[in-house]
């Protein structure tokens, strides 16, 4: 019966969990290179919101009645990136009278209730 040397088997358990720490940072990178798809992006209704420069009521009428593409999960609604941006331009090709996204006059209303204290 050999004894080892209990520092050589502790340095070898030490190089087999840092060639495994390796591995695994290398498909990290690898990982992290790929371009991310925007299939699985998911916006909620206040990020809508502030896209569309609108208040959070307006954005929900417009997922029931104007068939904004969202999915209900609990209490609130998850919609889809690129469904949106089809939706947004489907809409603004439908309707270009009407305006979903305010003009430059929208952010000033904004500065005066800021200054002014108006919320």
């Amino acid at each position: 019966m050999t004894l080892q040397n209990p520092f050589e088997v502790i340095l070898d358990k030490l190089d087999k969990l840092q060639s495994t720490v390796n591995d695994y940072a290398l498909a990290n990178q690898k990982a992290e290179k790929t371009p991310r798809s925007q299939e699985n992006d998911f916006l909620t209704l206040p990020e809508i919101a502030i896209i569309l420069k609108k208040p959070v009521g307006t954005v929900r009428g417009y997922v029931h009645s104007k068939g904004l593409p969202a999915k209900k999960m609990g209490k609130g609604y998850l919609i889809n990136k690129l469904e949106f941006n089809k939706w947004l331009a489907r809409w603004q090709a439908e309707n270009p009278q009407d305006e979903i996204i305010p003009s430059a006059g929208y952010a000033q209303m904004l500065d005066h209730r800021r200054k002014y204290g108006r919320s």
